[in-house]
């Protein structure tokens, strides 16, 4: 997968907050589609570690999210949590990450595939 095309999925939430169109739609017209099947959650870690403004971004993206169900990202301490919030606001079961860009990507993957 090209750099050009992360760089661009990972910008998503800046394209998000700039733009009309809804999340879904801007996913469709991301490289995400055609990238889909190549997009691993280490692979995507691994551009995260080199590029760590991103995780910011994305931080930042899941606590302005107004809706559920739905997944989350947020720092927990020194360490990151990954979740999910049910409809109706109660929590589902989250993971908890040493390491920030896994816990992005993680957030990442399942934000597209939302």
């Amino acid at each position: 997968m090209q750099q050009d095309d992360l760089h661009e999925i990972c910008g998503l939430p800046t394209k998000f907050r700039e733009s009309d169109p809804s999340w879904h739609e801007l996913v469709l017209r991301s490289p995400y589609p055609t990238n889909q099947d190549r997009l691993t959650e280490d692979h995507l870690a691994s551009f995260l570690k080199d590029h760590s403004d991103f995780i910011g971004l994305w931080v930042s993206f899941s606590a302005d999210k107004r809706s559920t169900p739905g997944a989350f990202l947020r720092k927990s301490g020194q360490r990151y949590e990954v979740g999910y919030i049910e409809r109706g606001g109660s929590l589902g079961a989250s993971e908890f990450y040493d390491e920030p860009a896994q816990a992005c990507a993680r957030f990442i993957l399942r934000e597209l595939a939302a």
